[in-house]
């Protein structure tokens, strides 16, 4: 009898020893929780520098109201080789244990090159606590203000540019890539990784450009307009206004993707490329009082699928120029295998066509 009083007292006791908790459970103060990280160069070979950014762990629901958004994150800087070496010297500087688990863009020089960058991705995803979804994008040195950018419109734990990306209509093209999706491309066959450029002028964020990244070499930054026929000839294009001048006055046609028809054949070592765009299109502004007719219309419909049909052989041409595919075209003729460098050279066929809805006060 005294056995099962001991043996019952023991159990109870075990049980409530796990209630407590994990054994190694930190302060919220011990703990840095890292929302965004930035690689940069630096002038020794093999270095880069490091930025890991956290929330301030002085925030509190009441003090929200009044303190600056500045203040809303802090940020730690530490230069190192390897990630995992940043991440010893981003603790020791913080006297924090660093927490990768709520980890939300990542920010790299768009100078490093492939063979520099894909080792810090790997690192990075290897990490068994980061969350693939984090969004990646490369930027010009100094890399602090797009780290660190904030908004008086975004809180703690929320970083800007994470919630830039995870709106889905704040994008006329939607250029975004998580960290699943970039890794993905770099081990894929026929498909070059790519990422957002974003720049920050002042107050001003934007997205203007892509960087491709061939095998070898330097990163490819593709131009504005060759960015816009990269969104149209992979579908990214959600929507985008183009001006014109007609008698005089300006005149706006927006365009939003609907359909587009492929076909993608290898002869020899090319691609032969048949793409067809298809956008439906309406005249959404007018300078000036004038009344513009049907086959005016028509005429400004006809020079917007010209403009668009240039900025996507453009993309073509700066793709066959730098031996870079972030299209995938070869994608879909290699089912499997690792990040090649035999570029197979693109030779595309393009159609736009632009079909005029009824809609708006001029029709």
């Amino acid at each position: 009898m005294n056995k099962r009083i001991v043996s019952k007292v023991l159990v109870v006791g075990l049980l409530a020893l796990s209630l407590t908790g994990c054994w190694d459970s930190k302060a919220l103060e011990h703990r840095g929780i890292v929302l965004a990280v930035g690689v940069d160069k630096t002038k020794s070979p093999g270095e880069y520098k490091w930025i890991f950014v956290f929330p301030n762990v002085t925030l509190s629901p009441s003090s929200l109201s009044n303190i600056k958004p500045n203040q809303e994150y802090y940020a730690v800087s530490v230069h190192a080789t390897t990630f995992p070496q940043a991440l010893m010297r981003a603790q020791e500087k913080s006297s924090r244990a660093l927490y990768l688990g709520q980890l939300q863009t990542l920010v790299w020089s768009c100078h490093l090159s492939w063979q520099q960058l894909w080792p810090v991705i790997n690192a990075i995803n290897a990490e068994g606590t980061v969350p693939k979804t984090y969004w990646t994008m490369a930027a010009e040195a100094p890399l602090e203000p797009i780290v660190e950018y904030v908004s008086p419109q975004v809180v703690p734990p929320r970083t800007f540019l994470s919630a830039y990306f995870e709106c889905k209509n704040c994008q006329p093209i939607r250029l975004r890539q998580s960290g699943w999706q970039f890794w993905s491309h770099g081990v894929s066959a026929g498909i070059s990784p790519f990422t957002p450029l974003v720049s920050l002028t002042g107050k001003d964020f934007r997205i203007r450009h892509i960087v491709a990244y061939p095998s070898g070499g330097h990163p490819v930054i593709f131009s504005h307009q060759e960015t816009e026929g990269f969104g149209y000839l992979t579908g990214r294009v959600q929507k985008t206004s183009l001006s014109f001048a007609w008698n005089q006055d300006l005149v706006n046609v927006t365009t939003m993707h609907e359909h587009r028809a492929l076909s993608i054949h290898q002869i020899g070592h090319t691609l032969d490329v048949k793409e067809n765009i298809r956008l439906s299109g309406y005249i959404d502004e007018v300078a000036g009082h004038q009344i513009m007719q049907l086959s005016s219309q028509q005429a400004v419909i006809t020079q917007a699928e010209h403009e668009i049909l240039q900025a996507c052989l453009d993309a073509i041409h700066r793709a066959n120029a730098t031996k870079v595919d972030p299209f995938g075209y070869a994608e879909q003729i290699f089912w499997f295998g690792t990040h090649s460098s035999a570029f197979m050279p693109i030779h595309a066929q393009i159609t736009v066509t632009i079909s005029v809805k009824g809609e708006g006060i001029l029709r």
